[in-house]
């Protein structure tokens, strides 16, 4: 593997990581909304 391929793998693998995390904050906001909507809540 060159140092072109590793430094690729590196920002694939960061790549994934903040995919995972994007996911999982939109899980939450997600959750938040609904527990918003079900107690009247605006802010």
């Amino acid at each position: 593997m060159t140092q072109l391929d590793e430094l690729r793998k590196n920002i694939d693998e960061i790549d994934q990581k903040i995919i995972t995390l994007l996911a999982q904050r939109f899980k939450y906001t997600e959750e938040v909304g609904i527990y918003k909507s079900k107690n009247h809540l605006n802010a």
